[in-house]
């Protein structure tokens, strides 16, 4: 059961990686800028759910990387300028941005058994 709940998690990955990146059709045929682009892709793709999952604990990732650009961009720009101390900041509002706007959606009807989170609490039971 855990090594499935792993899988998942890698097909979900590749999921949102192919619905959220236009990877159709390059601007290059040089195929190091190619490279470039998909590593920058999935580094953005893993920080982006790693802040998101640390922020609280029912955030819908998807959600939080739908508009990744409002709140990830100002912490990688502070990076790239070396700007630590608004680094912190934006970390910060990021969190508070994405606990706001990101949080999941009420189901209608309780499918608590069938989730990833049922089902582990029922083996820890």
């Amino acid at each position: 059961m855990a090594i499935y709940r792993c899988r998942w998690q890698v097909e979900l990955l590749f999921k949102e990686l192919k619905s959220d990146t236009n990877w159709r059709r390059f601007a290059t045929a040089q195929k190091c800028i190619v490279e470039g682009l998909v590593w920058a892709s999935l580094l953005a793709l893993i920080l982006r759910r790693g802040i998101a999952l640390r922020s609280k604990a029912n955030i819908a990732v998807y959600k939080a990387a739908k508009n990744v650009d409002v709140w990830l961009l100002p912490i990688l720009t502070d990076y790239a300028q070396q700007a630590s101390s608004e680094i912190e900041e934006h970390l910060e509002w990021a969190l508070r941005y994405i606990t706001k706007n990101a949080t999941k959606s009420q189901q209608r009807k309780s499918k608590k058994d069938r989730t990833l989170d049922g089902v582990y609490e029922n083996l820890n039971a």
